[in-house]
């Protein structure tokens, strides 16, 4: 069977997302088979179809023999049907074939190689890493789902693409003639442990007067004897991460998950917060981008050690003031509150880190995250409205970061990163110089110097900073901005436009000629490609 989306398969709710609890709509094709049987079908996962293709071989077949060639390969046609055995008409067909025309595994499956690519039910992730895993599920955040087996047809789908490691993406919403699935039976489905939780809320209340402020907290958990401990110690905290460093005056939201020894005392526990107002000496932000901790810093980073583009997130504090936007003819515009900006382009391994996933297309761990519609930042419903109130979908990347780290982590406004990219300059770059763009970043102009160990976009940070130490704001990836593409009346902290389709893009790319300070344009909130990505930023 084919022409069969992933959507179909298991729906676009409840089937799009991590599969962690095997909940599908009701109304799929994995919903209706549940519904007649009364079984957990569903697909397998990426791990579990290798496993049963493999059936014990450790050869790029799993008839125990390893390809003559990549491309044409006399061992595949004992196998499977693929590009350069599908004019023998074997099954009666010169495309895909009749099931089980050729040699099954030691298992007794059969084309587990080539006939058509079958869906799994993993989120894409492009670097599956080297470390022993148990009972995996792929990423926790990807536009694409994975597929396996490589199909009949396409001269892309040799094969060496029908081996028994070999895998592919694809957007769940994307039907062919090569796609389509095998179906698990899934004996002891993943039951969700009860969850345990404790909601708390509390104050932070600046002593000086600061639209951002930035402060030093604690959380203490009182037990039933009297005594005191803080919460980490006694199990996960959520939202605004474990005892550190907090951003932002006014209402938090604190969510602990106790440690079984201490279910008991749950309701028993009562929340003290110990904070310290520690503005002043907030120029650096730094988020631990695996544990969501926060941390102040006084200086910038060395940017020569790849922690900091990978392990952490360095947000750069920017002070309020009035400069002039756009090109020739620029508007005055002011912004009244300090915020916070990444002095990077989000990286590949941050975005791994804080959502468990990596869409781009253009692999390495340094480079910008591309392929990322806006949707996927901030999501299709709240995250789609105008931003005043900047509310975003949960399971956003937006939504985890802030699940994660705190409640006002965002993308910046089309006015405040033009603001930070221009940094006192009204050049047309951030050099000072009007026509010296090679020194800034990336562009069409230089994307063959092999800068950073690349042809396209390169690694965050091989170019000259800015006044403000920010990088790359010139060029390597266009950068979504949180309004909406279009003027806005407003000159004083402007959002954009409250109507009007698609998103404000900046910056210009890898693939651009012209990347100035003043470079924008539009995109529909769901189009995605290697030559967009995004900076997160620290909003008031």
């Amino acid at each position: 069977m084919e022409y069969v989306t992933y959507n179909m398969l298991r729906g676009e709710n409840l089937g799009a997302s991590w599969p962690d609890s095997y909940e599908v709509d009701e109304d799929s094709f994995f919903g209706k088979l549940r519904a007649k049987t009364g079984l957990t079908f569903d697909l397998p996962t990426e791990a579990q179809w290798e496993f049963a293709c493999r059936a014990g071989t450790t050869t790029a077949l799993n008839s125990g023999k390893d390809l003559t060639h990549e491309d044409e390969s006399s061992v595949m046609d004992e196998v499977g049907r693929y590009h350069y055995d599908r004019e023998d008409g074997k099954g009666g067909f010169k495309d895909h074939t009749i099931v089980g025309c050729y040699m099954p595994n030691n298992w007794g499956l059969y084309d587990m190689h080539g006939n058509v690519n079958e869906w799994v039910l993993d989120l894409y992730q492009a670097d599956l890493g080297s470390e022993a895993t148990t009972e995996p599920l792929g990423a926790r955040w990807s536009m694409h789902r994975t597929i396996k087996s490589g199909p009949w047809a396409a001269a892309s789908r040799r094969a060496g693409r029908c081996r028994s490691a070999a895998r592919d993406f694809r957007k769940p919403d994307n039907a062919s003639f090569f796609e389509g699935f095998r179906i698990a039976l899934v004996l002891s489905p993943f039951t969700p442990k009860p969850s345990y939780k404790r909601v708390f809320e509390y104050e932070l209340t600046p002593s000086t007067e600061s639209t951002l402020p930035i402060f030093q907290a604690a959380f203490y958990g009182k037990l039933k004897d009297g005594s005191e401990k803080l919460l980490e110690e006694m199990g996960k905290l959520e939202y605004d991460g474990a005892s550190g460093i907090v951003a932002g005056n006014g209402t938090h939201k604190l969510t602990w998950i106790p440690d079984p020894e201490y279910v008991d005392q749950m309701d028993d526990v009562e929340l003290r917060v110990e904070s310290d107002d520690v503005t002043s000496f907030a120029d650096y932000l730094v988020l631990d981008t695996a544990s969501g901790k926060m941390r102040i810093s006084a200086n910038a980073p060395d940017i020569s050690d790849e922690k900091c583009k990978t392990d952490e997130l360095w947000l750069r504090r920017i002070e309020p003031g009035t400069f002039g936007m756009g090109g020739e003819e620029k508007v005055q515009v002011t912004l009244t509150k300090a915020f916070y900006i990444g002095i990077f382009e989000m990286t590949q391994k941050q975005c791994q880190n804080i959502a468990g996933g990596n869409p781009s297309e253009l692999v390495g761990p340094t480079r910008p995250v591309e392929s990322v519609p806006y949707d996927m930042l901030r999501g299709t419903e709240n995250g789609a409205a105008f931003p005043a109130n900047y509310d975003v979908d949960e399971n956003s990347f937006v939504g985890l970061l802030r699940k994660k780290a705190g409640n006002i982590f965002d993308l910046p406004t089309e006015a405040q990163w033009e603001y930070a990219c221009r940094a006192g300059t009204t050049t047309a770059y951030n050099n000072g110089t009007d026509d010296n763009l090679k020194e800034v970043g990336r562009y069409l102009g230089n994307r063959d110097d092999w800068k950073g160990g690349y042809f396209e976009h390169t690694v965050v940070g091989s170019y000259r900073g800015n006044n403000w130490g920010l990088y790359d704001m010139h060029g390597n990836v266009w950068e979504w901005c949180i309004n909406r593409n279009g003027s806005s009346e407003s000159t004083v902290d402007p959002v954009g436009p409250e109507t009007g389709s698609g998103r404000a893009i900046r910056g210009g790319s890898w693939f651009d000629s012209s990347c100035c300070s003043y470079s924008r344009g539009g995109a529909s909130t769901y189009t995605y490609n290697n030559f967009r990505g995004f900076r997160i930023a620290l909003l008031p």
